[in-house]
């Protein structure tokens, strides 16, 4: 593992520790994209504020790696985040309940500086996960012609 993959990975896992200073390696023209919900953060500060509504929303929630993938300018780490929803999060009054979500991010380098992050993760899982939204299901055959 190179020194920009360690990086990263610590970066992730200060996540846990609530450490704000430590989650954040870019500078602040640093990007970070949301691409389940199109939300855009640009810079530390914004950053921090990202992750202090996950904290009040999930008070007990932790991110675990999984797996970290290294190219010749990007980063790309798969990883869990998981809690239970304590507290308001984006409007949505706390159920109680846990969630599991897996998320990809990839880093995009330029030189030694971070560019850009773009996190994916699955939306419509947390929703069902969390009682908020109904997930639809797949009705199959039952021995009949389709």
């Amino acid at each position: 593992m190179s020194g920009r993959s360690a990086e990263v990975e610590r970066s992730i896992l200060a996540i846990n520790e609530h450490d704000l200073p430590a989650t954040w390696i870019g500078d602040e023209e640093t990007t970070w994209v949301d691409i389940a919900t199109g939300e855009i953060v640009q810079g530390s500060e914004a950053w921090f504020e990202y992750l202090r509504e996950w904290y009040r929303g999930f008070p007990d929630g932790r991110v675990e790696i999984l797996n970290v993938i290294e190219g010749a300018s990007e980063v790309v780490v798969e990883f869990t985040g998981q809690g239970t929803h304590g507290g308001n999060y984006y409007g949505m009054a706390a159920t109680g309940r846990f969630c599991l979500d897996r998320l990809c991010n990839v880093y995009e380098f330029n030189g030694a500086r971070l560019h850009m992050i773009r996190s994916y993760w699955d939306q419509m899982s947390m929703l069902a996960q969390l009682g908020l939204l109904e997930r639809p299901t797949r009705k199959l055959n039952q021995g009949g012609a389709a």
